[in-house]
């Protein structure tokens, strides 16, 4: 074979490479696109929904034991050995029985993440009869959520007072930044029996004698996450060092850079 006959051949095979090139690649770029725009689509509903559940925790929600009734499946995603999905967006019925009251039913949009399932076109049967518990809206209890299965009521009861925990924390770390700095006695400490395994601490609520740089001693209380092997740090009559709130002094957390040289 002639020199020009082997550079003749290699262009034909890259003629070929590039109109394959040419006709696979759009549809990898449109699938990726789609894929892109459901995902982006699925994490504004999460925050929606959370948005939603938040509202009704800081209405007082109520938690309540209740059966599921219908779990019909609005979309599904995903797709793993089998092609089968491994995501779906379900709209319950459920039948929530609370402490003093009649039993009433409501419906709610909520995800179904793994687990083994039956279903019947779009009505995933499995879940039919389920005990679960739900929070609703004491003022309105139309507006309600699925938190968890009865089976992990011990663990779903923990993230919800974590839920609740939460959005009282919310600011400290802008506090820690921006609020006036003092020394403080620790005059008592609730611990809140909620652990944050995760962050290898737990909550707990604190109250100080705060003796701010100028002006008088006051008290002032905080929620903080205090780490398990700090404990003993943040006790009963122990020195801290604290932020406070100027346009809130009884509103304090702990200067954790300046305690690290507490021992």
């Amino acid at each position: 074979m002639t020199e020009y006959s082997i550079w003749w051949t290699i262009g034909g095979f890259a003629c070929l490479i590039a109109l394959g090139l040419a006709v696979v690649a759009p549809g990898f770029i449109l699938g990726f696109s789609l894929s892109r725009k459901s995902n982006q689509k699925l994490n504004v509903e999460r925050a929606e929904r959370e948005k939603y559940q938040q509202s009704i925790r800081d209405n007082d929600g109520v938690m309540a034991p209740g059966v599921i009734l219908a779990a019909k499946v609005l979309r599904s995603w995903g797709g793993g050995k089998n092609r089968s999905p491994d995501g779906h967006v379900m709209e319950y019925e459920i039948e929530i029985t609370p402490e003093n009251g009649l039993p009433f039913r409501i419906k709610t949009n909520e995800e179904f993440l793994g687990g083994s399932y039956t279903s019947v076109f779009n009505e995933m049967i499995s879940e039919h009869g389920r005990k679960v518990w739900a929070v609703y809206d004491p003022k309105d209890p139309t507006r309600a959520y699925l938190s968890h299965y009865d089976e992990n009521h011990y663990e779903g009861t923990l993230n919800y007072r974590r839920g609740i925990f939460n959005k009282l924390t919310e600011g400290n770390e802008e506090l820690k930044k921006t609020g006036e700095q003092a020394e403080a006695i620790i005059t008592g400490v609730d611990d809140l029996n909620l652990p944050y395994p995760l962050k290898k601490g737990r909550a707990m609520h604190l109250y100080f004698d705060v003796m701010p740089i100028a002006g008088t001693v006051f008290r002032a209380e905080a929620n903080v996450l205090i780490g398990d092997v700090a404990v003993e740090k943040y006790s009963v009559g122990k020195t801290v060092y604290i932020r406070f709130d100027r346009l809130n002094p009884q509103r304090a957390v702990l200067d954790s850079e300046r305690n690290k040289s507490i021992q």
